[in-house]
């Protein structure tokens, strides 16, 4: 038995593609399985290079049987895991079996997202102990995720590349931008442009940092959750400090000759002696010589 989702695997320039394919291999408790296959993409610098493998990966699917049903997962190559294969398998028959009756309905389904709002968590559901699959508002990361068939036609509706290509943005931008909350009344959940996103917490797959760090930036997605948002003190530039110290600087040294002048003026005037210092005593003036006979 096959569950209704094709997984496609780009493979990126330090990835492994059989490390991420092997992720999808084996069953589910239930004995299911899924398609697994690999795509590669002349990406161009006409439109986003995810949104090229997102529309290839469909184009892909779409040649295939019960293509209007299928739940399409797209997953990159530098994707690894702690979970078992089984694991994954059960999550996502977990997932894919609750959109279909019902129970927690979905567009795009985030497997790995990096600097999420964690704290904006919502419509928990206990997968087992320790993992919950949950509701979520910003995700980042088109790493590996899948979308459901209404999740699909969506983007294609709204971002047909005849008609609305994803072109000056990036796509992670732009779903990131249109998911909205799934008890929102204005959503229209067949056919709003609005995206429900879903997730797992812990992510189920994560970024493999061992071949992609070669860039420092790849470091940002082993985090899973960014900060919450909060005022912050101002903090002090390089040039800011400088310019306190020379201020500070000054007010010393005008302060030090202020009590200079103070002191000097008090030994003069009362013949003070002051730390050892003794004013000098008043010169004698001697006649002149010729003076004396």
């Amino acid at each position: 038995m096959h569950l209704p989702v094709r997984v496609y695997i780009y493979e990126e320039n330090y990835g492994n593609v059989e490390v991420s394919k092997s992720l999808f291999t084996g069953k589910s408790d239930n004995g299911n399985k899924i398609y697994i296959e690999t795509i590669s993409v002349d990406l161009h610098n006409k439109h986003d290079n995810d949104y090229q493998i997102v529309l290839e990966s469909f184009n892909l699917a779409s040649t295939k049987k019960n293509y209007e049903d299928t739940y399409i997962l797209i997953c990159k190559s530098t994707a690894i895991s702690s979970a078992s294969s089984n694991t994954i398998l059960n999550v996502i028959e977990k997932v894919v079996n609750d959109d279909l009756n019902g129970t927690n309905c979905f567009d795009i389904f985030y497997l790995s997202k990096w600097l999420d709002r964690c704290d904006q968590y919502s419509n928990v559901h206990e997968f087992h102990s320790g993992l919950n699959i949950v509701n979520t508002y910003s995700p980042h990361g088109i790493h590996c995720l899948m979308f459901s068939p209404r999740g699909r036609n969506k983007f294609l509706i709204h971002y047909n590349p005849n008609s609305n290509p994803i072109c000056d943005r990036s796509l992670g931008h732009v779903l990131n931008s249109r998911i909205g909350h799934k008890n929102t009344t204005h959503i229209n959940i067949e056919s709003d442009e609005v995206f429900i996103a879903i997730t797992t917490t812990p992510s189920i797959i994560n970024y493999d940092i061992i071949n992609g760090k070669g860039d420092p930036s790849n470091n940002l997605k082993l985090c899973e959750c960014r900060d919450i948002p909060h005022p912050s003190k101002p903090e002090f530039s390089p040039t800011t400090s400088h310019m306190a110290f020379f201020w500070l600087l000054i007010i010393i040294i005008f302060v030090c000759l202020i009590v200079f002048i103070l002191i000097r003026y008090y030994i003069n005037k009362y013949n003070w002696s002051i730390g050892g210092f003794y004013p000098s005593p008043p010169k004698s003036v001697l006649p002149p010589e010729n003076a004396l006979f």
